[in-house]
């Protein structure tokens, strides 16, 4: 056979092994050709991390949805901005990155009083809060986030979110940039994709807005290439089909510039 110039392998597994590597290898030259991977732009230096509020400001102008909110620093304020968020609300400490460990959020409030007695305990924890009108009829949660790697430049993380992303350790790690298939293509190989499907006749989440809002992290990612250090959004929930998707928290830090 191989004098024939047939190629012979032995053994079944490493037989069919072989044949996934080459279907995969001809899948790839058959695509299109991926644009050059981010090189590492900046060293290691001092940095500054915006607090939430800050963070989901900065997405927001890059057209990343987020939740309605305000920034609270007394308790009239509170119930004014409440009226006008409507109910079921968040309340958070900002400048606290770990805020339900340190207990530093009240969520599902759900009338005046429960406000303003999470307000009373939460401003002894700082003197700026930010409220937050929950999202509700939420399908999944995911984690995005991106960490500037001195070997390899900006990398993309996609997973369940919540606490999932812990307990799970279900995760894609992509080479920015990135093309909205492969995307797509990370978040329907994770564990929790039939979540995003419609698991047993639940709705179908809005995997498209999802993949929308990856996009748009990774373009904000990209023009600050030269300073950002760490992108996280835990979790970017998501809605029903056509219903969108929210940041409900993001921590950003930067490289402080000089």
């Amino acid at each position: 056979m191989i004098q024939k110039g047939n190629v012979c392998l032995y053994g079944f597994n490493e037989a069919l092994q072989a044949g996934e590597i080459a279907a995969d290898i001809g899948s790839a030259w058959r695509g299109e050709t991926p644009p050059p991977i981010l090189k590492p732009s900046h060293s290691p230096g001092p940095t500054r991390t915006l607090d939430e509020a800050e963070a989901k400001q900065v997405l927001a102008r890059h057209k990343v949805p987020i939740p309605q909110n305000a920034l609270i620093d007394s308790t009239p304020q509170l119930v004014t901005c409440a009226a006008k968020l409507g109910y079921p609300l968040a309340l958070k400490v900002l400048g606290i990155a770990h805020k339900t460990e340190a207990q530093a959020v009240y969520l599902g409030i759900q009338s005046a009083a429960e406000l303003t007695t999470a307000a009373s305990n939460l401003f002894r924890r700082g003197d700026r809060l930010y409220l937050e009108r929950m999202v509700e009829s939420v399908i999944a949660e995911l984690f995005v986030g991106i960490i500037h790697d001195p070997q390899f430049g900006l990398l993309l993380t996609l997973g369940s979110g919540g606490i999932l992303v812990e307990i799970l350790r279900d995760s894609r790690t992509l080479l920015l940039p990135v093309s909205r298939k492969e995307v797509e293509q990370a978040l329907t190989s994770l564990k929790s994709a039939p979540l995003i499907q419609g698991y047993r006749g639940r709705p179908e989440a809005d995997l498209a807005s999802a993949v929308d809002a990856v996009m748009a992290i990774q373009q904000y990612a990209i023009s600050e290439q030269n300073r950002l250090v760490e992108l996280d959004i835990n979790p970017l929930l998501l809605c029903a089909k056509g219903e969108g998707v929210y940041a409900a928290d993001a921590l950003i830090v930067l490289q402080q510039e000089e």
